[in-house]
């Protein structure tokens, strides 16, 4: 059986959101609530099985012009590094909860390295890290950026063999990662904030049920930042 076709209401809001308009501007554009609004895209997000605004602006803008696509995204973009900020977590003391779930994803995955990974505008900052001694780097050598475009665990076996990491400082120098797996830290709007990270100085390959462990890990660190956004809205409230 088919699926059924989108609403009038579902194909609105779909041709704002391939353009990379957030909640708060296709609510305007509408002339709806933002509620409203967050309710139809998350009709989309399960009607296509992903969880990701630059995957679902994808999905609708099939066709579209490379112009308007890289319009979309750095709008996209924007709402994404200002949800951050908003959060008001960059460059914060460690607290225990991230160090815990850092220090569980490398119990769990018995491998050396383990990162709870925020993406800055041109950074990729470690709110905690198990196995580095660095707090931060920079964002274009790493594959964080391409795991906070999707909704799902990124992971390459082997660095040496993925053309993408295979000169890549962090692969050919300390700490000479060989694999690599991070399930993006996503917001109830499907926005990522940045990753949790497993990495190893040797191939290695996931099963089913460790993706599905990773995941788990990645959404607790996403409650914790949505807990946390919401003691910093009530503060400046107050």
């Amino acid at each position: 059986m088919s699926p059924r076709p989108l609403s009038s209401r579902q194909l609105k809001v779909a041709s704002l959101v391939a353009e990379g308009y957030s909640n708060r501007d296709i609510a305007n554009e509408l002339n709806l609530t933002e509620q409203i609004i967050k309710n139809v895209v998350h009709s989309l997000f399960d009607r296509f099985g992903v969880w990701n605004w630059v995957e679902l602006a994808n999905y609708f803008s099939e066709g579209s012009s490379s112009v308007a696509i890289k319009s979309a995204r750095r709008r996209i973009e924007e709402d994404r590094i200002s949800y951050i900020r908003d959060l008001k977590i960059l460059d914060t003391r460690a607290e225990r909860i991230f160090d815990e779930l850092a220090s569980l994803a490398a119990r769990m995955f018995e491998v050396p390295i383990a990162v709870i990974a925020l993406a800055d505008s041109d950074r990729i900052w470690f709110k905690s890290c198990i196995g580095l001694d660095v707090s931060e780097v920079p964002r274009e050598i790493t594959l964080c950026h391409r795991t906070i475009q999707q909704s799902k665990v990124f992971v390459v076996s082997d660095t040496l063999q993925d053309a993408r990491l295979a000169c890549s400082p962090l692969v050919t120098t300390a700490p000479k990662v060989r694999f690599y797996a991070a399930a993006p830290i996503l917001t109830d709007d499907g926005h990522g904030l940045g990753t949790v990270c497993i990495i190893d100085r040797v191939p290695r390959r996931l099963n089913e049920l460790q993706l599905a462990i990773l995941q788990s890990l990645a959404r607790l660190a996403a409650e914790q930042m949505e807990m946390r956004r919401q003691l910093v809205k009530a503060n400046a409230v107050e």
